[in-house]
Protein backbone atom coordinates (compact mmCIF):
# COMPACT_ATOMS: atom_id res chain seq x y z
CA UNK A 1 0.00 0.00 0.00
CA UNK A 2 2.96 2.32 0.29
CA UNK A 3 6.40 2.96 -1.05
CA UNK A 4 9.22 1.04 0.62
CA UNK A 5 11.46 3.20 2.78
CA UNK A 6 14.50 2.65 0.59
CA UNK A 7 16.85 5.10 2.27
CA UNK A 8 15.86 3.79 5.68
CA UNK A 9 17.08 0.34 4.66
CA UNK A 10 20.28 1.82 3.27
CA UNK A 11 20.95 3.63 6.55
CA UNK A 12 20.03 0.51 8.54
CA UNK A 13 22.42 -1.78 6.63
CA UNK A 14 24.59 0.60 4.57
CA UNK A 15 26.97 -2.08 3.34
CA UNK A 16 24.49 -4.87 2.80
CA UNK A 17 23.59 -4.12 -0.78
CA UNK A 18 24.36 -1.59 -3.46
CA UNK A 19 21.88 1.29 -3.65
CA UNK A 20 21.13 0.66 -7.34
CA UNK A 21 20.23 -2.98 -6.69
CA UNK A 22 18.23 -2.02 -3.65
CA UNK A 23 16.31 0.54 -5.70
CA UNK A 24 15.52 -2.11 -8.29
CA UNK A 25 14.38 -4.49 -5.55
CA UNK A 26 12.16 -1.81 -4.03
CA UNK A 27 10.58 -1.02 -7.41
CA UNK A 28 10.01 -4.70 -8.10
CA UNK A 29 8.39 -5.16 -4.67
CA UNK A 30 6.11 -2.21 -5.34
CA UNK A 31 5.08 -3.65 -8.69
CA UNK A 32 4.21 -6.95 -6.99
CA UNK A 33 2.05 -5.05 -4.49
CA UNK A 34 0.41 -3.15 -7.34
CA UNK A 35 -0.32 -6.46 -9.06
CA UNK A 36 -2.05 -7.81 -5.95
CA UNK A 37 -4.09 -4.62 -5.62
CA UNK A 38 -5.11 -4.74 -9.28
CA UNK A 39 -6.25 -8.33 -8.83
CA UNK A 40 -8.36 -7.33 -5.82
CA UNK A 41 -9.74 -4.34 -7.70
CA UNK A 42 -10.66 -6.52 -10.67
CA UNK A 43 -12.57 -8.77 -8.28
CA UNK A 44 -14.60 -6.06 -6.54
CA UNK A 45 -14.97 -3.15 -8.96
CA UNK A 46 -17.25 -4.70 -11.64
CA UNK A 47 -20.01 -5.55 -9.14
CA UNK A 48 -19.73 -2.12 -7.54
CA UNK A 49 -20.16 -0.39 -10.90
CA UNK A 50 -22.98 -2.73 -11.91
CA UNK A 51 -24.94 -2.13 -8.69
CA UNK A 52 -24.38 1.62 -9.01
CA UNK A 53 -25.53 1.77 -12.62
CA UNK A 54 -28.50 -0.61 -12.45
CA UNK A 55 -29.60 0.43 -8.93
CA UNK A 56 -31.57 -2.81 -8.65
CA UNK A 57 -29.88 -3.83 -5.36
CA UNK A 58 -29.63 -0.79 -3.16
CA UNK A 59 -28.84 -2.43 0.16
CA UNK A 60 -29.50 -0.21 3.17
CA UNK A 61 -29.90 2.91 1.04
CA UNK A 62 -33.58 2.11 0.60
CA UNK A 63 -34.04 2.47 4.36
CA UNK A 64 -32.07 5.73 4.43
CA UNK A 65 -34.15 7.03 1.54
CA UNK A 66 -37.41 6.06 3.21
CA UNK A 67 -36.41 7.70 6.51
CA UNK A 68 -35.18 10.83 4.71
CA UNK A 69 -38.43 11.13 2.77
CA UNK A 70 -40.52 10.78 5.95
CA UNK A 71 -38.01 12.64 8.17
CA UNK A 72 -37.57 9.74 10.59
CA UNK A 73 -34.52 8.81 12.66
CA UNK A 74 -32.63 5.78 11.36
CA UNK A 75 -31.38 3.83 14.37
CA UNK A 76 -28.38 5.47 16.02
CA UNK A 77 -27.67 7.75 13.08
CA UNK A 78 -28.00 11.43 13.83
CA UNK A 79 -31.44 12.90 13.09
CA UNK A 80 -29.50 15.40 11.00
CA UNK A 81 -28.80 12.62 8.49
CA UNK A 82 -32.46 12.41 7.43
CA UNK A 83 -32.48 16.17 7.01
CA UNK A 84 -29.24 16.21 5.01
CA UNK A 85 -30.47 13.39 2.77
CA UNK A 86 -33.99 14.76 2.42
CA UNK A 87 -33.28 16.49 -0.95
CA UNK A 88 -32.45 13.08 -2.40
CA UNK A 89 -36.04 12.02 -1.74
CA UNK A 90 -37.19 14.60 -4.31
CA UNK A 91 -35.94 12.29 -7.06
CA UNK A 92 -36.73 8.66 -7.80
CA UNK A 93 -35.07 6.24 -5.40
CA UNK A 94 -32.95 4.71 -8.19
CA UNK A 95 -31.59 8.08 -9.29
CA UNK A 96 -31.06 9.09 -5.67
CA UNK A 97 -29.00 5.93 -5.15
CA UNK A 98 -26.88 6.68 -8.20
CA UNK A 99 -26.19 10.24 -7.04
CA UNK A 100 -25.43 9.14 -3.47
CA UNK A 101 -23.08 6.31 -4.44
CA UNK A 102 -21.46 8.54 -7.06
CA UNK A 103 -20.61 11.06 -4.35
CA UNK A 104 -19.18 8.22 -2.27
CA UNK A 105 -16.99 7.15 -5.17
CA UNK A 106 -15.67 10.69 -5.55
CA UNK A 107 -14.83 10.70 -1.85
CA UNK A 108 -12.79 7.49 -2.25
CA UNK A 109 -10.89 8.97 -5.17
CA UNK A 110 -10.23 12.15 -3.18
CA UNK A 111 -8.75 10.13 -0.29
CA UNK A 112 -6.57 8.17 -2.71
CA UNK A 113 -5.39 11.41 -4.35
CA UNK A 114 -4.45 12.97 -1.01
CA UNK A 115 -2.63 9.78 0.04
CA UNK A 116 -0.35 9.56 -2.99
CA UNK A 117 0.77 13.20 -2.78
CA UNK A 118 3.31 12.33 -0.07
CA UNK A 119 4.96 9.65 -2.20
CA UNK A 120 7.58 10.45 -4.84
CA UNK A 121 7.95 7.42 -7.10
CA UNK A 122 5.36 6.59 -9.75
CA UNK A 123 5.08 2.97 -8.61
CA UNK A 124 4.76 4.15 -5.01
CA UNK A 125 1.98 6.60 -5.87
CA UNK A 126 0.16 3.86 -7.77
CA UNK A 127 0.51 1.38 -4.89
CA UNK A 128 -0.83 3.86 -2.35
CA UNK A 129 -3.80 4.97 -4.47
CA UNK A 130 -4.78 1.44 -5.49
CA UNK A 131 -4.51 0.23 -1.91
CA UNK A 132 -7.29 2.62 -0.91
CA UNK A 133 -9.42 2.26 -4.03
CA UNK A 134 -9.38 -1.54 -3.89
CA UNK A 135 -10.34 -2.01 -0.22
CA UNK A 136 -13.24 -4.54 -0.30
CA UNK A 137 -14.85 -3.02 2.80
CA UNK A 138 -15.01 0.36 1.08
CA UNK A 139 -16.69 -1.21 -1.95
CA UNK A 140 -19.31 -2.87 0.23
CA UNK A 141 -20.00 0.47 1.91
CA UNK A 142 -20.60 2.01 -1.51
CA UNK A 143 -22.81 -0.85 -2.71
CA UNK A 144 -24.94 -0.84 0.42
CA UNK A 145 -25.44 2.91 0.32
CA UNK A 146 -23.47 3.73 3.45
CA UNK A 147 -21.59 6.99 3.94
CA UNK A 148 -18.28 5.44 5.02
CA UNK A 149 -16.19 7.10 2.32
CA UNK A 150 -17.72 10.54 2.96
CA UNK A 151 -17.13 10.22 6.71
CA UNK A 152 -13.57 9.09 6.02
CA UNK A 153 -12.93 12.13 3.82
CA UNK A 154 -14.38 14.43 6.51
CA UNK A 155 -12.20 12.85 9.21
CA UNK A 156 -9.11 13.08 7.02
CA UNK A 157 -9.85 16.71 6.25
CA UNK A 158 -10.22 17.40 9.96
CA UNK A 159 -6.84 15.91 10.84
CA UNK A 160 -4.97 17.53 7.94
CA UNK A 161 -6.52 20.98 8.45
CA UNK A 162 -6.11 20.94 12.21
CA UNK A 163 -2.78 22.78 12.44
CA UNK A 164 -3.40 25.61 9.99
CA UNK A 165 -7.19 25.88 9.87
CA UNK A 166 -8.57 24.64 13.22
CA UNK A 167 -12.09 26.01 12.70
CA UNK A 168 -12.48 24.23 9.36
CA UNK A 169 -11.02 21.11 10.95
CA UNK A 170 -13.58 21.25 13.74
CA UNK A 171 -16.41 21.57 11.23
CA UNK A 172 -15.07 18.54 9.35
CA UNK A 173 -15.06 16.56 12.60
CA UNK A 174 -18.63 17.76 13.28
CA UNK A 175 -19.78 15.89 10.15
CA UNK A 176 -18.80 12.65 11.89
CA UNK A 177 -21.72 13.11 14.30
CA UNK A 178 -23.98 11.87 11.48
CA UNK A 179 -22.67 8.47 12.61
CA UNK A 180 -21.91 9.51 16.18
CA UNK A 181 -19.79 6.58 17.34
CA UNK A 182 -16.96 7.87 15.13
CA UNK A 183 -17.02 11.43 16.48
CA UNK A 184 -16.08 10.51 20.06
CA UNK A 185 -12.35 9.87 19.62
CA UNK A 186 -11.66 12.97 17.46
CA UNK A 187 -13.50 15.05 20.06
CA UNK A 188 -11.38 13.56 22.86
CA UNK A 189 -8.26 14.20 20.79
CA UNK A 190 -9.12 17.88 20.45
CA UNK A 191 -9.75 18.03 24.19
CA UNK A 192 -6.46 16.27 24.96
CA UNK A 193 -4.45 18.61 22.73
CA UNK A 194 -6.28 21.64 24.13
CA UNK A 195 -7.23 22.84 20.66
CA UNK A 196 -10.05 25.09 21.83
CA UNK A 197 -10.88 26.65 18.46
CA UNK A 198 -11.27 23.32 16.69
CA UNK A 199 -13.23 21.84 19.61
CA UNK A 200 -15.56 24.84 19.73
CA UNK A 201 -16.18 24.59 15.98
CA UNK A 202 -16.87 20.85 16.31
CA UNK A 203 -19.33 21.40 19.17
CA UNK A 204 -21.05 24.23 17.30
CA UNK A 205 -21.35 22.18 14.10
CA UNK A 206 -22.68 19.24 16.08
CA UNK A 207 -25.31 21.38 17.78
CA UNK A 208 -26.46 22.78 14.44
CA UNK A 209 -26.84 19.31 12.93
CA UNK A 210 -28.57 17.86 15.98
CA UNK A 211 -30.94 20.74 16.64
CA UNK A 212 -31.87 21.08 12.97
CA UNK A 213 -32.34 17.31 12.77
CA UNK A 214 -34.60 17.12 15.80
CA UNK A 215 -36.53 20.12 14.54
CA UNK A 216 -37.23 18.12 11.40
CA UNK A 217 -38.03 14.74 12.97
CA UNK A 218 -39.65 16.11 16.15
CA UNK A 219 -38.16 16.98 19.52
CA UNK A 220 -40.25 14.20 21.11
CA UNK A 221 -37.60 11.81 19.75
CA UNK A 222 -34.80 13.28 21.86
CA UNK A 223 -35.36 11.04 24.89
CA UNK A 224 -35.71 7.71 23.05
CA UNK A 225 -32.74 8.60 20.82
CA UNK A 226 -30.44 9.30 23.75
CA UNK A 227 -31.56 6.19 25.64
CA UNK A 228 -30.74 4.03 22.60
CA UNK A 229 -27.02 4.79 23.10
CA UNK A 230 -27.07 2.78 26.33
CA UNK A 231 -28.04 -0.34 24.41
CA UNK A 232 -24.85 -0.84 22.41
CA UNK A 233 -23.73 -4.04 24.09
CA UNK A 234 -23.02 -7.24 22.23
CA UNK A 235 -26.40 -8.88 22.79
CA UNK A 236 -27.87 -10.58 19.72
CA UNK A 237 -31.16 -11.25 21.50
CA UNK A 238 -32.54 -7.75 21.45
CA UNK A 239 -30.61 -5.36 19.21
CA UNK A 240 -28.66 -7.38 16.68
CA UNK A 241 -29.64 -10.48 14.79
CA UNK A 242 -27.14 -13.36 14.97
CA UNK A 243 -25.75 -12.80 11.48
CA UNK A 244 -25.65 -9.03 11.96
CA UNK A 245 -23.53 -9.42 15.07
CA UNK A 246 -21.12 -11.59 13.09
CA UNK A 247 -20.58 -8.69 10.68
CA UNK A 248 -18.98 -6.60 13.41
CA UNK A 249 -15.26 -5.81 13.36
CA UNK A 250 -15.71 -4.14 16.74
CA UNK A 251 -14.49 -6.23 19.65
CA UNK A 252 -17.63 -8.33 20.03
CA UNK A 253 -17.27 -9.39 16.38
CA UNK A 254 -13.62 -10.31 16.93
CA UNK A 255 -14.62 -12.42 19.92
CA UNK A 256 -17.22 -14.23 17.83
CA UNK A 257 -14.71 -14.84 15.04
CA UNK A 258 -12.29 -16.27 17.63
CA UNK A 259 -14.89 -18.69 18.96
CA UNK A 260 -15.26 -16.77 22.25
CA UNK A 261 -18.64 -15.86 23.67
CA UNK A 262 -19.16 -12.12 23.04
CA UNK A 263 -19.85 -11.22 26.67
CA UNK A 264 -20.90 -7.56 26.62
CA UNK A 265 -18.68 -6.56 29.51
CA UNK A 266 -15.63 -8.23 27.94
CA UNK A 267 -16.20 -6.40 24.66
CA UNK A 268 -16.57 -3.08 26.48
CA UNK A 269 -13.45 -3.68 28.58
CA UNK A 270 -11.52 -4.23 25.34
CA UNK A 271 -12.92 -0.93 24.04
CA UNK A 272 -11.72 0.89 27.15
CA UNK A 273 -8.35 -0.87 26.90
CA UNK A 274 -8.10 0.35 23.31
CA UNK A 275 -8.85 3.91 24.43
CA UNK A 276 -6.15 3.63 27.08
CA UNK A 277 -3.55 2.56 24.51
CA UNK A 278 -4.60 5.42 22.23
CA UNK A 279 -4.17 7.91 25.09
CA UNK A 280 -0.70 6.50 25.79
CA UNK A 281 0.20 7.23 22.16
CA UNK A 282 -1.20 10.75 22.54
CA UNK A 283 0.83 11.29 25.69
CA UNK A 284 4.08 10.89 23.76
CA UNK A 285 3.50 14.42 22.50
CA UNK A 286 4.27 13.93 18.78
CA UNK A 287 1.56 15.32 16.55
CA UNK A 288 1.80 12.90 13.61
CA UNK A 289 1.81 9.85 15.88
CA UNK A 290 -1.09 11.22 17.95
CA UNK A 291 -3.23 11.87 14.87
CA UNK A 292 -2.56 8.41 13.42
CA UNK A 293 -3.44 6.86 16.80
CA UNK A 294 -6.66 8.90 16.94
CA UNK A 295 -7.67 7.75 13.46
CA UNK A 296 -7.07 4.11 14.45
CA UNK A 297 -8.85 4.65 17.75
CA UNK A 298 -12.02 5.69 15.92
CA UNK A 299 -12.41 2.04 14.90
CA UNK A 300 -11.32 0.04 17.95
CA UNK A 301 -12.80 2.20 20.72
CA UNK A 302 -16.37 2.26 19.41
CA UNK A 303 -18.54 -0.65 20.61
CA UNK A 304 -20.32 -0.82 17.24
CA UNK A 305 -18.48 -0.99 13.90
CA UNK A 306 -19.62 -3.10 10.97
CA UNK A 307 -17.14 -4.48 8.46
CA UNK A 308 -18.09 -1.86 5.86
CA UNK A 309 -17.37 0.91 8.40
CA UNK A 310 -13.72 -0.12 8.44
CA UNK A 311 -13.13 1.66 5.17
CA UNK A 312 -12.32 4.51 7.57
CA UNK A 313 -8.98 2.73 8.04
CA UNK A 314 -7.92 4.61 4.89
CA UNK A 315 -7.71 7.76 7.05
CA UNK A 316 -5.11 6.15 9.29
CA UNK A 317 -3.19 4.92 6.23
CA UNK A 318 -2.88 8.46 4.88
CA UNK A 319 -1.78 9.81 8.26
CA UNK A 320 0.76 7.00 8.74
CA UNK A 321 2.43 8.07 5.50
CA UNK A 322 3.04 11.43 7.22
CA UNK A 323 4.19 9.92 10.53
CA UNK A 324 7.77 10.15 11.78
CA UNK A 325 8.77 6.99 13.64
CA UNK A 326 12.04 5.90 15.17
CA UNK A 327 12.17 3.01 12.71
CA UNK A 328 10.73 4.29 9.44
CA UNK A 329 10.76 0.79 7.92
CA UNK A 330 7.77 0.07 10.17
CA UNK A 331 5.45 2.30 8.13
CA UNK A 332 5.38 0.22 4.92
CA UNK A 333 5.30 -2.98 6.99
CA UNK A 334 2.30 -1.69 8.95
CA UNK A 335 0.39 -0.59 5.86
CA UNK A 336 1.01 -3.81 3.97
CA UNK A 337 -0.07 -5.70 7.11
CA UNK A 338 -3.25 -3.63 7.29
CA UNK A 339 -4.11 -4.40 3.68
CA UNK A 340 -3.47 -8.13 4.11
CA UNK A 341 -5.50 -8.23 7.35
CA UNK A 342 -8.39 -6.38 5.70
CA UNK A 343 -8.46 -8.93 2.87
CA UNK A 344 -8.30 -11.84 5.32
CA UNK A 345 -11.00 -10.35 7.53
CA UNK A 346 -13.30 -9.69 4.57
CA UNK A 347 -12.85 -13.29 3.49
CA UNK A 348 -13.82 -14.37 7.01
CA UNK A 349 -16.93 -12.17 7.06
CA UNK A 350 -20.19 -14.07 6.41
CA UNK A 351 -21.43 -11.51 3.92
CA UNK A 352 -23.38 -11.23 1.73
CA UNK A 353 -25.90 -13.19 3.78
CA UNK A 354 -27.63 -14.78 0.82
CA UNK A 355 -29.22 -17.58 2.82
CA UNK A 356 -29.67 -16.74 6.47
CA UNK A 357 -30.95 -19.84 8.20
CA UNK A 358 -33.09 -19.12 11.22
CA UNK A 359 -34.97 -22.41 11.27
CA UNK A 360 -35.49 -25.81 9.70
CA UNK A 361 -38.48 -27.78 8.46
CA UNK A 362 -38.41 -31.11 10.26
CA UNK A 363 -39.32 -34.42 8.64
CA UNK A 364 -42.81 -34.32 10.18
CA UNK A 365 -43.47 -30.87 8.71
CA UNK A 366 -43.01 -28.94 11.95
CA UNK A 367 -40.84 -25.83 11.99
CA UNK A 368 -38.02 -25.45 14.49
CA UNK A 369 -36.57 -21.98 14.96
CA UNK A 370 -33.04 -21.37 16.16
CA UNK A 371 -32.89 -20.16 19.77
CA UNK A 372 -32.63 -16.44 20.45
CA UNK A 373 -29.17 -16.90 21.94
CA UNK A 374 -27.82 -18.39 18.69
CA UNK A 375 -24.82 -16.55 17.20
CA UNK A 376 -23.87 -17.03 13.57
CA UNK A 377 -20.31 -18.25 13.11
CA UNK A 378 -17.78 -16.51 10.89
CA UNK A 379 -15.52 -17.96 8.22
CA UNK A 380 -12.37 -17.16 10.14
CA UNK A 381 -10.78 -14.71 12.56
CA UNK A 382 -11.05 -10.94 12.08
CA UNK A 383 -7.32 -10.27 12.35
CA UNK A 384 -7.62 -6.57 11.57
CA UNK A 385 -9.08 -5.65 14.98
CA UNK A 386 -6.22 -6.87 17.23
CA UNK A 387 -3.69 -5.76 14.62
CA UNK A 388 -4.92 -2.16 14.82
CA UNK A 389 -4.66 -2.24 18.62
CA UNK A 390 -1.13 -3.63 18.38
CA UNK A 391 -0.13 -0.94 15.88
CA UNK A 392 -1.40 1.84 18.18
CA UNK A 393 0.78 0.42 20.94
CA UNK A 394 3.70 0.18 18.52
CA UNK A 395 3.27 3.82 17.53
CA UNK A 396 3.61 4.83 21.17
CA UNK A 397 6.84 2.83 21.49
CA UNK A 398 8.36 3.86 18.17
CA UNK A 399 7.97 7.63 18.52
CA UNK A 400 10.92 9.51 17.05
CA UNK A 401 11.68 11.94 19.88
CA UNK A 402 14.62 13.45 18.00
CA UNK A 403 12.97 13.67 14.61
CA UNK A 404 11.34 16.35 12.57
CA UNK A 405 8.60 17.25 14.99
CA UNK A 406 11.05 18.08 17.76
CA UNK A 407 12.94 20.62 15.72
CA UNK A 408 15.81 18.54 14.34
CA UNK A 409 16.38 18.68 10.61
CA UNK A 410 15.33 15.53 8.83
CA UNK A 411 18.01 13.60 6.93
CA UNK A 412 18.03 14.37 3.24
CA UNK A 413 17.02 10.88 2.25
CA UNK A 414 14.06 10.77 4.63
CA UNK A 415 13.02 14.26 3.59
CA UNK A 416 13.02 13.17 -0.04
CA UNK A 417 10.91 10.14 0.73
CA UNK A 418 8.43 12.15 2.77
CA UNK A 419 8.24 15.33 0.70
CA UNK A 420 5.31 17.49 1.80
CA UNK A 421 2.31 17.71 -0.46
CA UNK A 422 2.37 20.81 -2.65
CA UNK A 423 -0.39 23.30 -1.96
CA UNK A 424 -2.11 21.26 0.75
CA UNK A 425 -2.03 20.93 4.52
CA UNK A 426 0.67 18.57 5.69
CA UNK A 427 3.03 17.95 8.57
CA UNK A 428 5.93 20.35 8.35
CA UNK A 429 9.50 19.07 8.30
CA UNK A 430 10.99 22.36 9.48
CA UNK A 431 12.26 23.37 12.88
CA UNK A 432 9.03 25.19 13.77
CA UNK A 433 6.78 22.15 13.68
CA UNK A 434 4.55 22.09 16.74
CA UNK A 435 4.09 19.17 19.07
CA UNK A 436 0.61 17.98 19.85
CA UNK A 437 1.06 18.24 23.62
CA UNK A 438 3.71 18.08 26.30
CA UNK A 439 4.31 14.47 27.35
CA UNK A 440 2.51 13.71 30.57
CA UNK A 441 4.89 13.08 33.46
CA UNK A 442 3.48 12.27 36.91
CA UNK A 443 5.08 11.32 40.17
CA UNK A 444 4.86 7.58 40.88
CA UNK A 445 2.23 7.94 43.62
CA UNK A 446 0.09 10.25 41.50
CA UNK A 447 0.45 7.95 38.48
CA UNK A 448 -0.60 4.96 40.60
CA UNK A 449 -3.64 6.83 41.97
CA UNK A 450 -4.69 7.98 38.49
CA UNK A 451 -4.34 4.45 37.11
CA UNK A 452 -6.48 3.08 39.95
CA UNK A 453 -9.22 5.64 39.28
CA UNK A 454 -9.20 5.08 35.52
CA UNK A 455 -9.25 1.28 35.84
CA UNK A 456 -12.06 1.36 38.41
CA UNK A 457 -14.10 3.79 36.33
CA UNK A 458 -13.60 1.65 33.21
CA UNK A 459 -14.66 -1.50 35.07
CA UNK A 460 -17.85 -0.06 36.53
CA UNK A 461 -18.76 1.70 33.29
CA UNK A 462 -18.28 -1.55 31.36
CA UNK A 463 -20.30 -3.44 33.97
CA UNK A 464 -23.14 -0.92 33.78
CA UNK A 465 -23.30 -0.82 29.98
CA UNK A 466 -22.68 -4.57 29.73
CA UNK A 467 -25.34 -5.43 32.33
CA UNK A 468 -22.82 -7.34 34.45
CA UNK A 469 -22.44 -7.49 38.26
CA UNK A 470 -23.11 -5.40 40.27
CA UNK A 471 -25.61 -4.02 37.75
CA UNK A 472 -27.20 -7.29 36.59
CA UNK A 473 -30.68 -6.20 37.65
CA UNK A 474 -30.64 -2.93 35.73
CA UNK A 475 -31.54 -4.45 32.38
CA UNK A 476 -33.57 -7.38 31.12
CA UNK A 477 -33.81 -7.71 27.33
CA UNK A 478 -36.96 -9.78 27.78
CA UNK A 479 -38.66 -7.61 30.33
CA UNK A 480 -42.21 -6.53 29.41
CA UNK A 481 -41.21 -2.98 28.50
CA UNK A 482 -38.36 -4.15 26.28
CA UNK A 483 -40.45 -6.81 24.54
CA UNK A 484 -43.27 -4.36 23.80
CA UNK A 485 -40.75 -2.11 22.03
CA UNK A 486 -40.37 -4.69 19.24
CA UNK A 487 -44.09 -4.80 18.49
CA UNK A 488 -44.72 -2.56 15.45
CA UNK A 489 -46.92 0.47 16.03
CA UNK A 490 -49.21 -0.59 13.18
CA UNK A 491 -50.06 -3.95 14.78
CA UNK A 492 -53.76 -3.59 15.73
CA UNK A 493 -55.41 -4.65 18.97
CA UNK A 494 -59.13 -4.74 19.80
CA UNK A 495 -60.51 -1.94 21.90
CA UNK A 496 -60.36 -2.69 25.57
CA UNK A 497 -57.63 -5.33 25.26
CA UNK A 498 -55.21 -5.70 28.15
CA UNK A 499 -51.64 -6.94 28.33
CA UNK A 500 -51.42 -10.24 30.19
CA UNK A 501 -47.85 -11.33 29.60
CA UNK A 502 -44.72 -10.23 27.70
CA UNK A 503 -41.36 -11.95 27.84
CA UNK A 504 -39.03 -14.44 26.21
CA UNK A 505 -40.69 -16.76 23.76
CA UNK A 506 -40.17 -20.31 22.60
CA UNK A 507 -39.30 -20.96 19.83
CA UNK A 508 -39.43 -17.34 18.65
CA UNK A 509 -37.55 -14.77 20.78
CA UNK A 510 -40.51 -12.63 21.87
CA UNK A 511 -43.87 -13.70 23.32
CA UNK A 512 -46.77 -11.30 24.05
CA UNK A 513 -50.31 -12.08 25.26
CA UNK A 514 -53.34 -9.79 25.47
CA UNK A 515 -56.84 -10.52 26.74
CA UNK A 516 -60.05 -9.19 25.24
CA UNK A 517 -63.71 -9.38 26.15
CA UNK A 518 -64.54 -9.85 22.45
CA UNK A 519 -65.04 -13.39 21.09
CA UNK A 520 -62.74 -14.88 18.47
CA UNK A 521 -65.33 -14.38 15.73
CA UNK A 522 -65.35 -10.64 16.41
CA UNK A 523 -61.57 -10.26 16.51
CA UNK A 524 -60.47 -12.38 13.53
CA UNK A 525 -61.88 -9.92 10.93
CA UNK A 526 -59.57 -7.26 12.40
CA UNK A 527 -56.52 -9.28 11.39
CA UNK A 528 -58.01 -10.48 8.12
CA UNK A 529 -58.36 -6.83 7.15
CA UNK A 530 -54.80 -6.14 8.33
CA UNK A 531 -53.43 -8.66 5.85
CA UNK A 532 -55.15 -6.97 2.91
CA UNK A 533 -53.11 -3.79 3.34
CA UNK A 534 -49.44 -2.98 3.49
CA UNK A 535 -47.09 -3.60 5.20
CA UNK A 536 -48.39 -6.96 6.54
CA UNK A 537 -48.68 -10.14 4.47
CA UNK A 538 -50.09 -13.59 5.18
CA UNK A 539 -47.43 -16.31 5.22
CA UNK A 540 -49.51 -19.30 6.37
CA UNK A 541 -53.05 -19.87 7.71
CA UNK A 542 -53.37 -22.32 10.61
CA UNK A 543 -56.92 -21.90 11.96
CA UNK A 544 -58.17 -24.89 13.94
CA UNK A 545 -61.60 -25.30 15.55
CA UNK A 546 -62.64 -22.18 17.41
CA UNK A 547 -59.15 -20.64 17.21
CA UNK A 548 -57.82 -18.27 14.58
CA UNK A 549 -54.11 -18.71 13.78
CA UNK A 550 -51.84 -17.28 11.07
CA UNK A 551 -48.18 -16.79 10.32
CA UNK A 552 -47.53 -13.30 9.03
CA UNK A 553 -44.70 -11.09 7.89
CA UNK A 554 -44.19 -7.35 7.85
CA UNK A 555 -42.33 -5.67 4.99
CA UNK A 556 -41.04 -2.18 4.23
CA UNK A 557 -42.17 -0.38 1.10
CA UNK A 558 -38.95 -1.58 -0.56
CA UNK A 559 -39.57 -5.25 0.19
CA UNK A 560 -37.34 -5.71 3.25
CA UNK A 561 -38.87 -8.00 5.86
CA UNK A 562 -38.82 -6.41 9.30
CA UNK A 563 -40.93 -8.83 11.39
CA UNK A 564 -42.07 -12.41 11.16
CA UNK A 565 -44.56 -13.78 13.65
CA UNK A 566 -47.15 -16.32 14.71
CA UNK A 567 -50.53 -14.88 15.70
CA UNK A 568 -53.13 -16.90 17.55
CA UNK A 569 -56.56 -15.81 18.80
CA UNK A 570 -58.11 -18.43 21.09
CA UNK A 571 -61.32 -18.48 23.13
CA UNK A 572 -61.14 -17.86 26.87
CA UNK A 573 -63.62 -17.83 29.75
CA UNK A 574 -64.35 -14.13 29.40
CA UNK A 575 -63.69 -13.52 25.72
CA UNK A 576 -60.43 -14.40 23.97
CA UNK A 577 -56.64 -14.42 24.30
CA UNK A 578 -54.47 -12.85 21.58
CA UNK A 579 -50.98 -14.34 21.40
CA UNK A 580 -48.17 -12.98 19.26
CA UNK A 581 -44.80 -14.74 18.98
CA UNK A 582 -42.41 -12.48 17.14
CA UNK A 583 -39.03 -12.50 15.42
CA UNK A 584 -37.48 -9.20 14.28
CA UNK A 585 -35.54 -9.53 11.03
CA UNK A 586 -34.86 -8.17 7.59
CA UNK A 587 -34.03 -11.42 5.82
CA UNK A 588 -35.32 -14.87 6.67
CA UNK A 589 -35.27 -18.29 5.03
CA UNK A 590 -36.23 -21.77 6.11
CA UNK A 591 -34.35 -24.74 4.69
CA UNK A 592 -35.42 -28.36 4.69
CA UNK A 593 -33.75 -30.58 7.22
CA UNK A 594 -31.57 -33.32 5.83
CA UNK A 595 -33.32 -36.73 5.80
CA UNK A 596 -32.36 -39.04 8.62
CA UNK A 597 -30.44 -42.25 8.04
CA UNK A 598 -33.52 -44.27 9.05
CA UNK A 599 -35.56 -43.01 6.09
Amino acid sequence: MTTLALDTVVRWRPGAIRPARLAALASLSLLVIVGVELAVLAAVLPETLEMWWTADRMGDFANFYDDAANLNINGLYSPGLSLVMHPLSWMHVHNAYRVYVGLGMLAVLAIAFIAQRNVNSIEGKLAVALGIISLPQMHWALRLGHMTSMLALSALGGFLLLKRHPILAGLCFAVLVLKPQYAAVPGLYLLWTRNGRALAAMVAGTLVLEVAGFAAVGFSNVGPYISSFFDLSADARDNLLPYQQSWQYAWQGFLISSGIEPIPMLALVLSFLSLGVVVVAWAQGVRSVAMAAAALGMLIVTPYANFYDWGILAVAAVLLLRTDLKWSILIPVILIGFYAAMLASQHATPFPAVDVQVGVVEADGSISVLPASFISPTNGIYWITPLVLAVVGLLALAVNRNGREEGAAAPEAAAALEAPAVGGPTLSADANAERSATPVRLRPLAAFALAAVVISASFFTSAYLGHAPPFTQTYDPFGPSEVLKVVPDDFPLPQGSRLRDAGEGDPLPYHIEWTSTEPVAAISPLYEELLTTEPWELMLAESEGDSYGIRLGRFTSFGFMTHWGILDVSPADEGSVITLDLFVTQLISVSEAAPSKDE
